[in-house]
């Protein structure tokens, strides 16, 4: 499985930059987490809407999902012109309105409300969910494909501190863990995690690896990967563009 970040700012995006979204393929198949501002280009870049089986929006702030509303725009297209004969399965939580009502009743999008009782199906990718701790209704999701059973990749969305994480996240072969403020900056009413948090996430869920993302625009990144490093070493930093492969782990890891 392959993962191509097309953006890791928030809550809104660097200069050239783009907020949050997460493209994962498996099989010349893809899949997005997650759809903020400027997504939207960075994801034609990659691939095209025919071979998309479906977008996930792990919260509605705009920083997560504001381009689900120009890709509608292009799926409309699409389905006028032939090349989809199918609206785009969505999903997504109920609320907060009125941005929940507006994709809810969206025809260009087949959407499905996250069921944290049981895997969903989007195409091939077989997903998994769990609420976490954030000032709306969020959730994280943990992904595999069924080309590929073995191989998982979870996915916090934005959340503080959450303890259900770290069993939801349980030997996933990468974590891609919001990792916003630094420890000096965090605080329990914060609707983030610390750099140091997602570490210990990390190592409590004993993952393959760990990305660290969503960041401001004037973060300091690289002092957000030292003070991870100082509990965890198997970490790569989100930016835009960068691809990774992730595969199952073949051996029980020390």
């Amino acid at each position: 499985m392959n993962i191509i970040v097309l953006g890791c700012n928030g809550p809104y995006p660097a200069p050239g930059g783009a907020c949050s979204g997460y493209l994962l393929e498996s099989g010349g198949r893809f899949l997005l987490l997650d759809a903020g501002s400027g997504v939207a280009g960075r994801l034609f870049q990659q691939t095209t809407l025919d071979r998309l089986d479906g977008l996930i929006l792990s919260h509605l702030h705009w920083d997560h999902c504001s381009d689900a509303l120009a890709l509608s725009n292009a799926i409309q297209f699409e389905l006028k012109n032939g090349t989809l004969d199918a609206p785009l399965p969505l999903l997504m939580p109920d609320s907060p309105q009125p941005i929940a009502d507006i994709l809810l009743s969206d025809a260009n999008y087949s959407p499905q409300l996250f069921d944290s009782r049981c895997e969903q199906r989007i195409g091939g990718w077989l997903v998994t969910c769990t609420p976490v701790k954030h000032p709306v209704p969020a959730y994280a999701v943990r992904v595999r494909h069924e080309s590929e059973p073995l191989c998982s990749i979870v996915y916090t969305g934005d959340s503080n501190v959450h303890p259900p994480l770290a069993m939801f996240s349980k030997g996933a072969d990468l974590l891609i863990a919001d990792s916003s403020f630094l420890s000096s900056e965090w605080s329990d009413e914060a609707p983030h995690m610390s750099a140091s948090h997602a570490a210990e996430l990390a190592l409590s869920a004993n993952v393959g690896k760990l990305m660290l993302t969503h960041f401001r625009p004037e973060a300091n990144v690289k002092a957000l990967e030292e003070e991870a490093m100082n509990i965890f070493d198997r970490i790569v930093c989100a930016r835009q563009g960068l691809r990774v492969t992730v595969a199952a782990a073949t051996t029980a890891r020390e």
